[in-house]
């Protein structure tokens, strides 16, 4: 019997303490929600070979995403083919980075594509060659070019290799940075390099410039980007490098390297609202000789941002119009997690009034009622027995009256009976 009034005791508690139960268990489970949510500050970025197109990429998107309170940590690496795999696997601290690769074969299901930034061109300069010559000047002279595991060396190679083979074949001559193989190049006298980037980029300007160098042009480059299903071509104008003399003298045509930005899928939201901003930003153009408008998404089953392509389309989600960039970002992390839940408990709610039973709200006006009338009850009988009422009583009824004068609900008789109780208590004052 004990046990059973225990138990009853028990439920009777539980009972009456139900709704403010409920509202600090859900106060409690926000705020784990909203602790688990918070934004982080940095990014871990991969570049490529120090001083090339990978890491000038990725300090220009560190410039804009410093506005949104986040820093991006920058680390090199040689091997810029293996980018990809270090951003696929999640034991590794890299979570996005720069890839220009043939991607075809390799399980992307969890890693994004931010879009292409940027087509670079297959740079191919050449000295003591005529002025009209294409890549097949090449024959077994030597050519310098970025670290042999680079995307640029990779690119390179195939390509040559599918024009010379045997004595014919070039030496490829590997620098270790950017710098080092221009600097080889413009010393040399009978060398060749072969580094793809941008036609207008300061390096590539001082190699087409330098003493006896001609710009070669790959006259297959359609036919080999097309073979290959994820190269593209790019076009070098006229007089890009110089009017008078004008280099180069005819507009050429080579290989163009799509570059496109991945990330790990399972970032932050917050990470990858302000990568979409910044990569938007940084490399948001229209390119008139190639006609190609950046960012812009390749096909060919490469899974894309949501997030990105709706804000290259339409702009900032309107919380982060709003509100601080955080606290938004919080909030979007909190719906983009929890959104079909809540979703679910509205209808659910709904359905719950639909049906007839109480709401909390009213749950909630009912307790206040009963304390209101049990407090009410308790001062009655004071006056009735002629003690006094305190200060502080007073106060509270003189507060209920004016809450309960402006109440919806009926409660004409708990404020009739705290007028005379007040009354009376005036009356008993006044007579001491």
């Amino acid at each position: 019997m004990k046990i059973l009034r225990a138990i009853q005791s028990s439920a009777r508690w539980l009972t009456a303490h139900l709704l403010a139960l409920s509202f600090i268990s859900s106060c409690v489970f926000m705020l784990w929600v909203f602790a688990n949510k918070v934004p982080p500050t940095t990014v871990e970025v991969l570049a490529g070979v120090k001083g090339a197109y990978f890491e000038t990429a990725s300090q220009q998107i560190e410039s804009f995403i410093k506005k949104d309170g986040f820093s991006i940590n920058i680390s090199n690496t040689d091997n810029s083919s293996d980018i990809v795999n270090q951003i696929i696997d999640p034991k590794t601290k890299t979570e996005a980075g720069f890839v220009a690769q043939d991607l075809r074969g390799l399980d992307l299901s969890t890693v994004e594509s931010y879009g292409v930034v940027a087509v670079r061109g297959m740079m191919l300069f050449a000295k003591g060659v005529a002025q009209d010559s294409n890549v097949m000047s090449l024959a077994g002279r030597p050519i310098v070019m970025l670290p042999e595991t680079s995307a640029s060396s990779q690119v390179c190679m195939s390509v040559l290799n599918k024009y010379f083979s045997g004595a014919n074949k070039p030496n490829y001559v590997f620098a270790p940075t950017l710098p080092d193989a221009i600097d080889r190049f413009v010393r040399s006298t009978g060398e060749a390099i072969c580094i793809f980037d941008d036609y207008r980029s300061e390096p590539i300007r001082r190699a087409a410039l330098a003493w006896q160098s001609v710009s070669l042009s790959v006259p297959d480059a359609l036919a080999i980007a097309q073979d290959s299903g994820w190269l593209t071509t790019k076009k070098i104008p006229s007089g890009a490098y110089s009017t008078n003399p004008r280099l180069p003298q005819d507009e050429l045509t080579t290989i163009g390297l799509p570059i496109q930005f991945f990330a790990k899928s399972d970032l932050h939201i917050a990470a990858k609202v302000a990568l979409s901003r910044a990569i938007f930003t940084a490399f948001s153009m229209d390119d008139r000789i190639d006609e190609r408008t950046y960012p812009y998404f390749p096909s060919g089953g490469v899974p894309t941002s949501d997030r990105a392509e709706s804000i290259y389309g339409g702009g900032l989600p309107w919380m982060y119009r709003l509100m601080s960039f955080r606290l938004a970002a919080m909030f979007d992390a909190v719906l983009t997690a929890y959104g079909v839940w809540l979703a679910l408990l509205y209808f659910l709610t709904n359905l719950y009034m639909f049906a007839g039973f109480i709401t909390p709200a009213d749950a909630f006006q009912r307790r206040r009622m009963r304390s209101n009338e049990r407090f009410i009850k308790h001062m009655t009988e004071k006056i009735a027995e002629g003690d006094d009422i305190s200060k502080k009583d007073k106060k509270q009824l003189e507060r209920l009256r004016s809450t309960l004068g402006r109440s919806i609900v009926n409660e004409t008789q708990n404020l009739d009976s705290i007028n005379a109780i007040l009354s009376e208590r005036d009356k008993h004052s006044s007579s001491v």
